[in-house]
Formats: structure tokens, sequence, C-alpha cells
């Protein structure tokens, strides 16, 4: 199983994402919508290949969809790594560079 990390861009888009579904939402739907991102994360550490390659972006980022939003993310060895957590609204790839 892959080793999983988050760059300081990937945990503050999961704080802005809890922060807005708890202010629209409530608690309840925040804490599960980022159970899901969790469970999510955990798939691509037992399938680090599961999100679909995106070269347009760049040439080592692949794709996960979660619901609202985008997961990118690359493989380093042994490490996924978690780059973005992007609504699927905004444009990825100036936020990625």
């Amino acid at each position: 199983m892959a080793k999983l990390r988050l760059t300081s861009d990937a945990r503050a888009d999961l704080a802005d994402i809890d922060d807005w579904s708890f202010q629209i939402f409530g608690r309840d739907v925040a804490d599960e919508y980022i159970y899901g991102l969790q469970q999510a994360f955990a798939l691509l550490r037992k399938h680090p290949q599961a999100g679909q390659a995106r070269p347009e972006i760049a040439n080592d980022i692949r794709c996960l969809i979660h619901r609202s939003h985008r997961i990118f993310y690359s493989i380093e060895n042994d490490l996924v790594l978690i780059r973005r957590v992007v609504h699927s609204k905004r444009e990825a790839k100036r936020l990625l560079q």
C-alpha cells in the first residue's frame, strides 16, 4: 500500500471545503463530505492508478473525482502526493501551476 501525503495547498483546500460545507449545510453534512474525501484518499493508497491521467495539466498529474470535487495528485515511487482538492467549477490548471 502506498503512503499518502497532502501538500499545504491540499490541506488548505480541505479546511476551506469543511468551512464552506459547515456554513451552508451544517456540521453533520460537512463531516460526511470530508469523510468521503478521506475514503477517496484511502482508495488512492490502495490503487494509486485509480485516477485519470491529466497530461494537459502536467505529465505527472492524475485526477480522481469525488462528488463536486476533483482530487489532483501525483505518484512518486510509493507515495501518493495529494496536490489540490478543487471544486469541479474551478480552473484546475491555473491552481496547479
